[in-house]
């Protein structure tokens, strides 16, 4: 038998309750009156930050000091308060607090550093999952930092080795934990809803900005063969996460095999792009889990990194119109060959 508040998390997190956490502010509010007094919250929020700010040419000690009043002051209102208006606008009061209290300190000149430290104090403390949202995203912003190749000018020409494997760790670390957090159901809501929802937002929106940039997929802007089969092998490495989900789905539902056995014709698109890649892990996992959030946010994705994707090869027009002929005949195919075995 298991405990009564663990069954309710398995429920919610496998989506069959709905319902926010139990930390989170109870309200029976309208949702047009909500949305008011959000707007309302942060407004006034920032007017007090503002305020505070007048006191910014003062030492780097009473900086320190007024950041920590309105972090406290914020959680206390987040945390002690049933008000729905103080708990939104505990919200940019704790991160403007928090963010105050770092620029005053040495961290100043550590950008990544002062991200995840923040977003490290504003997750222990937050008691609303936005502001736990909006913490988990600094830390993965940090991480992503961390793990980001270092270029000057041309992209992947100082050390290409080492960006492509750095490229390849990256997307398996964020690969598995999309895929660990959306199929294992956690037992503590609190703390796991807020990343679970964090990784593949920042994730996929990471890389659509970085793809906007000069380098859209492994390989794209190879100098040579052998530099590209280097990538093409990294390019599969980096796959462990979606195949390890399409497996586990086919075991798990047998029955389905049928119905998504079209998409397994695009596994290889994935091997083009980083950001094809995610949103093809997101996309399965989003329709295995019955998630339409996961779906819409994979399809935008998807279409995005496509499009990165083609104009960031140097093709005539002619072979790139022939390529997308080429693709689209190969899905005709495989869709009447699904229809003909149904």
């Amino acid at each position: 038998m298991k405990p009564w508040p663990q069954v309710i998390d398995e429920l919610r997190a496998s989506g069959a309750l709905s319902g926010e956490p139990a930390d989170a502010v109870a309200t029976e509010l309208p949702w047009s009156v909500q949305a008011i007094q959000t707007v309302a919250a942060w407004v006034a929020a920032i007017l007090v930050l503002a305020a505070g700010m007048t006191l910014w040419s003062a030492s780097d000690g009473a900086r320190m000091l007024l950041g920590a009043m309105i972090l406290a002051a914020a959680t206390a209102a987040m945390r002690l308060g049933r008000v729905y208006f103080l708990a939104q606008a505990g919200v940019p009061l704790a991160l403007g607090g928090a963010f105050m209290m770092v620029l005053s300190s040495p961290l100043e000149r550590h950008v990544a550093w002062s991200c995840f430290v923040v977003g490290a104090v504003l997750f222990c403390l937050a008691g609303p999952r936005l502001l736990r949202l909006i913490a988990a995203m600094l830390m993965l912003g940090a991480c992503w930092d961390w793990l980001n190749p270092r270029w000057s000018g041309e992209f992947f020409t100082e050390r290409p080795l080492a960006d492509s494997l750095l490229t390849t760790v990256r997307q398996l670390l964020f690969g598995c934990a999309t895929w660990w957090l959306w199929t294992r159901p956690p037992r503590r809501m609190a703390i796991w809803l807020p990343w679970r929802d964090a990784v593949p937002v920042f994730w996929l929106g990471a890389l659509a900005f970085v793809g906007g940039g000069r380098h859209g997929g492994w390989g794209s802007m190879a100098p040579d063969l052998d530099r590209l089969l280097l990538e093409l092998l990294l390019a599969a490495l980096a796959q462990l996460p979606l195949l390890l989900a399409v497996r586990e789905t086919l075991r798990r539902q047998p029955d389905v095999t049928p119905a998504v056995r079209p998409l397994l014709a695009l596994l290889p698109l994935a091997l083009l792009s980083p950001l094809l890649s995610a949103s093809l892990l997101v996309l399965w996992l989003g329709l295995a889990e019955g998630r339409r959030l996961l779906v819409w946010l994979s399809c935008a994705a998807g279409l995005a990194g496509f499009h990165l994707y083609y104009y960031s090869l140097h093709w005539p027009l002619l072979l790139k119109g022939l390529a997308l002929a080429g693709v689209g005949v190969l899905l005709l195919a495989v869709w009447a060959w699904t229809r003909r075995c149904a």
